[in-house]
């Protein structure tokens, strides 16, 4: 049965810190401990709690040190053993009790004291607290946790060089086509920051003037991988079957500013309207994405693109040719839109905006049985040039590539108005691009982006 002086103390409102010391009995055989409520930790208060309801006696005392009197006057103490301990351990368990190894640790953790760890003990034997043992213990479970940790660090670098391993079977020499676009950028940085290296492939990049000319390389074998390859011109060419085509990654998505139909200053096409029967410079020849793009922005303006004459020519040749005003406008992406606009050009519409917004305009191509053949290479690269991508995200680091690698002047690659750059590659996405161009009979067979993207790996 609880003490008077607990029983008329446990009903009060919690006081605070400086309230008068409260009796607290941690046993039915034991003296009346003086605690100072503030002191009293959840834990103390919750098995006092207990007790009060079940009239269950024994229960473990407060689990942090506390600073505890003994008073002289307490008639269950013997005021000779009256002291003021100031380095007290808490109260252990109650006999026959264990403490979990996990408790003693996080207490470690945590900086107190922990408890002695308390054998579970016959009556028989006697009962003796072992706090070397617990000591031990936790030097024991803190290795453990130490081994786990390098374990689960070892794991994690283990399964990244897995990732980057290539078998001896499959090349680890990758031959790259690529433009001098802004949509290549991941690429080199890929190979600038080492990405490439990492995923222990070595890469070798070339450039072309248009990407449909590294289509015969790819066929034989002269090339691994197109980069910066239009959608349109490779998909038409997997529809003719010219080549068998696979996706190894996304490229450049379309971004507002980042692709436009410019004409040469004191042109009087000065409306989208006026664009019904003029000349327009395009990167391939018709039908391309630059052309389904555009037909389809011009429809949704109520204008027929029937008349509109679509001449295919490097980007560069359309530059010189606007400047001479041999052609009445040029579908630019950038770069060229910014250096188009530097030699006085004119925007007059962005042919990805509207129902063409945020368009797949090109990727990343291998033949199929190069895709078959090397797996493992695929993937290494897929996963180097998405990693790029999202290195992309930084300006400064795409206008100093730029200015490296394409040969840009810096004072334009600093204004141009960058695509976007997505670091996973999407069917659904890739499916819209598809759709369109079966819809407006540019290709003649309703492709599947899944049947077209190169297999890797899982593991």
């Amino acid at each position: 049965m609880p003490s008077p002086t607990a029983a008329s103390t446990s009903s009060a409102r919690r006081p605070g810190p400086s309230c008068r010391p409260r009796a607290y009995r941690t046993g039915p055989d034991e003296p009346v401990a003086l605690y100072t409520e503030g002191h009293l930790d959840a834990d103390a208060r919750q098995h006092r709690g207990r007790d009060r309801a079940s009239g269950a006696a024994g229960r473990i005392a407060p689990q942090r040190p506390v600073r505890r009197r003994r008073p002289a006057d307490d008639p269950a103490v013997d005021p000779g053993t009256e002291r003021e301990d100031r380095h007290a351990r808490p109260a252990p368990p109650a006999r026959g009790m264990v403490v979990h190894p996990a408790r003693l640790l996080r207490r470690s953790m945590t900086g107190s004291r922990p408890y002695p760890v308390q054998r579970a003990l016959s009556p028989s034997s006697p009962s003796r607290g072992l706090g070397r043992r617990a000591r031990r213990l936790l030097r024991g479970a803190s290795a453990s946790l130490a081994c786990c940790a390098l374990v689960g660090v070892s794991a994690a670098c283990s399964g990244q060089s897995a990732a980057a391993t290539i078998p001896p079977n499959e090349t680890t020499h990758v031959r790259v086509a690529a433009l001098s676009t802004a949509d290549d950028v991941p690429l080199y940085i890929a190979q600038q920051r080492g990405l490439f290296a990492a995923q222990g492939l070595q890469v070798t990049i070339d450039t072309v003037a248009q990407s449909n000319l590294a289509i015969p390389e790819l066929n034989q074998q002269k090339v691994d991988i197109q980069a910066g390859g239009n959608y349109g011109t490779y998909f038409q060419a997997a529809d003719s079957h010219q080549v068998d085509l696979r996706i190894v990654a996304e490229g450049g998505l379309s971004a507002p500013g980042q692709t436009a139909v410019v004409v040469p200053p004191g042109s009087p096409i000065d409306t989208p309207g006026k664009l019904a029967n003029a000349t327009i410079a395009i990167n391939n020849p018709a039908p391309n994405i630059q052309s389904v793009t555009l037909d389809r922005v011009l429809r949704s303006m109520n204008i027929d693109p029937g008349n509109v004459h679509y001449v295919g020519m490097p980007f560069s040749a359309a530059l010189s040719a606007l400047r001479d005003h041999t052609i009445d406008a040029a579908w630019f992406p950038e770069p060229f839109v910014t250096q188009a606009e530097q030699q006085g050009a004119k925007p007059i519409l962005s042919p990805c905006s509207g129902p063409t917004a945020d368009f797949p305009l090109d990727g990343y191509y291998s033949t199929a049985d190069f895709a078959r053949r090397n797996p493992h290479t695929v993937a290494a690269f897929r996963r180097a040039i998405q990693q790029a991508s999202g290195l992309a995200a930084d300006h400064q680091l795409v206008v100093d590539t730029l200015s490296r690698y394409a040969g840009i002047d810096p004072s334009i690659a600093s204004l141009i108005t960058l695509p976007g750059y997505p670091t996973t590659l999407q069917p659904r996405r890739l499916q819209r691009l598809l759709d369109l161009m079966y819809d407006s009979g540019a290709i003649h067979s309703a492709l599947q982006a899944t049947s077209l993207i190169a297999e890797t790996p899982t593991t």
